[in-house]
């Protein structure tokens, strides 16, 4: 009982307070690790997944110590610790609620939402970012909250009325929230997967339902005048080194050239705006960070981190391929990770707490029932086949 509380006020607070959300996680940690010792269960450490997230604290720790600056780097090393949440949230949610879990998480995406729509129409901010520190961040938590919603829809996975008026509300309101927001990286990774995911479950009459929501995103963009106006010129300045695209161009182009001089290890955290500037000969918005997960990841800790973070991915995405079947709520999992990997692409979301932590959870979940482990050739569980859909 209190293990689901506990469960269920991480869920809550992951959209609308981090400093919440990571003190239950650590308490989630121990219960973890307590029940590892407990049932003498250790498959989750044969996971390729975790092997290749041991591989990438392994890079990060080396980038520290051989990077250009280690005294910057050393107070940064503690920042992987977010990415324990799938290993976590695998082990602890074992034969636990998991539709229930997600309400508490939409709970948290409508009350972070609401008040950030406040905040936008009474004037106090421009674009949309409740509770958060920023509205990009706003943006990537909200497609994904909207993604597991809609994936909860049309797979059918809600429990009774209540909770599929909870779903049909989160998905309304956090998209309102994600369009208002202005966030254009998370705003086209949600149409390309959202579509994608309409079109799995329902083939050729997916598209149908793929094209209401281009239209119902396009439609909240072109009302909002401001909103608009960040998506209409978007493509005129691209040459403008200040813009935001401009400066995701000359930040990309500009990292590419570094990692270069240190291809195998990296510079080390803390060291991107002072290594990156001596590539850059023009004004840009800001230096803090590449604007990219694979860019910035490969910047920090090599090709070596390189190689772990695109083998953690890979082995994570194996493991919900060969499960897909079992669960459709593995399938809700797969779109939920291809959100997070695309909104990788313009924003460095692999540094964004809330962000890993909204979507591991997620994922570690609806990969949860597979413990102990599945191996390839072997039948699923019960528990994993009473509600499948083709």
């Amino acid at each position: 009982m209190a293990i689901d509380i506990l469960l269920k006020f991480g869920a809550l607070a992951n959209p609308v307070s981090i400093s919440a959300a990571e003190g239950t996680f650590g308490l989630i940690i121990l219960i973890a690790i307590y029940k590892i010792y407990k049932t003498k269960d250790y498959s989750v450490f044969k996971k390729g997944f975790f092997i290749f997230f041991l591989l990438m604290v392994v890079a990060e720790i080396i980038s520290t110590f051989i990077g250009v600056n280690p005294g910057k780097s050393l107070p940064r090393l503690k920042s992987f610790w977010v990415l324990l949440y799938l290993p976590v949230i695998y082990v602890v949610f074992e034969g636990r609620d998991k539709a229930g879990y997600l309400m508490w998480l939409f709970a948290g995406g409508i009350l972070t939402t609401v008040f950030g729509l406040y905040e936008y129409f009474s004037g106090k901010v421009d674009r949309l970012q409740g509770f958060l520190t920023h509205s990009l961040t706003y943006g990537n938590v909200a497609a994904l909250i909207c993604i597991t919603a809609l994936g909860l829809l049309v797979m059918k996975l809600y429990k009774n009325k209540k909770q599929l008026a909870l779903t049909v509300a989160t998905f309304l309101i956090c998209l309102v929230g994600l369009v208002l927001s202005g966030s254009r990286g998370p705003i086209f990774s949600l149409l390309i997967t959202g579509f994608a995911l309409v079109v799995y479950r329902y083939h050729l009459k997916g598209v149908v339902g793929g094209i209401v929501l281009i239209a119902l995103i396009c439609g909240g963009i072109y009302a909002d005048p401001q909103v608009r106006e960040r998506f209409t010129v978007t493509i005129d300045n691209i040459h403008k080194t200040e813009s935001s695209i401009g400066t995701r161009l000359v930040l990309w182009e500009a990292a590419s050239e570094a990692i270069m001089l240190r291809p195998f290890f990296g510079y080390g955290k803390g060291n991107f705006k002072d290594e990156v500037s001596k590539y850059i000969n023009v004004p840009t918005s800001s230096r803090a960070h590449a604007h990219n997960s694979y860019i910035q990841y490969t910047f920090l800790h090599g090709f070596f981190g390189l190689f772990a973070l695109l083998g953690f991915i890979g082995t994570l995405m194996w493991e919900i391929y060969r499960r897909s079947k079992c669960s459709p709520f593995i399938k809700v999992g797969m779109f939920v990770f291809v959100v997070f990997l695309l909104e990788g692409l313009t924003e460095n979301n692999l540094s964004d707490s809330e962000v890993v932590m909204t979507c591991l959870s997620v994922v570690g979940l609806t990969l949860a029932p597979g413990r102990p482990s599945i191996g390839v050739a072997e039948k699923c569980d019960e528990t994993e086949t009473d509600h499948d859909v083709s």
